[in-house]
């Protein structure tokens, strides 16, 4: 008997493992390349670099894993939340490229003839952050606007936005 080949079985049953987790760790929510990667390196099996890599390979010919459109989804799901500073920094924690996640803020703001601009999404998130802290700004305490103006900054949001929010508001 040929001790290569029930290596090459073994390396074929891992690889098979290895896509099937995958997968299913892919149809519980999308994920970027590194996060997939991440969670195959440290799942019970610890599969080795070779066996992820010919998975990620398997999952990206097939578009499961696409790291642009995740980005693109991502800043669509949150641009009414988050500023876009915050945005750009949790892509990039995802393992999204810098250039991709550029890309996408760059292609979102391109939209600003449509109603759901980036702009106006970045004013909704400002407006519903200071709803959320029940401030009325108009008779606010120059100090109670000074906690919301950092509260705002500390999200992510620029001064010049959160001024163009506070003129829309009032």
């Amino acid at each position: 008997m040929n001790q290569s080949e029930p290596n090459g079985n073994n390396r074929e049953q891992l690889v098979r493992r290895a896509r099937e987790r995958a997968l299913y760790l892919l149809a519980a929510m999308p994920r970027t390349e590194q996060q997939l990667r991440e969670k195959l390196q440290t799942s019970r099996a610890g599969y080795p670099d070779d066996v992820i890599n010919e998975v990620l390979e398997y999952v990206k010919e097939r578009r499961y894993v696409d790291d642009a459109a995740y980005a693109r989804d991502y800043l669509r799901a949150r641009a009414s939340k988050k500023s876009r500073r915050m945005i750009f920094l949790e892509l990039q924690r995802k393992g999204i490229s810098k250039e991709l996640a550029q890309e996408a803020l760059q292609e979102w703001e391109q939209l600003a003839d449509e109603p759901s601009s980036f702009e106006e999404c970045q004013q909704q998130a400002i407006i519903q952050a200071i709803r959320k802290k029940r401030i009325d700004p108009s008779e606010a305490s120059r100090e109670e606007m000074a906690k919301l103006y950092q509260s705002l900054a500390r999200k992510g949001f620029t001064y010049g936005e959160i001024q163009q929010a506070l003129k829309a508001l009032s």
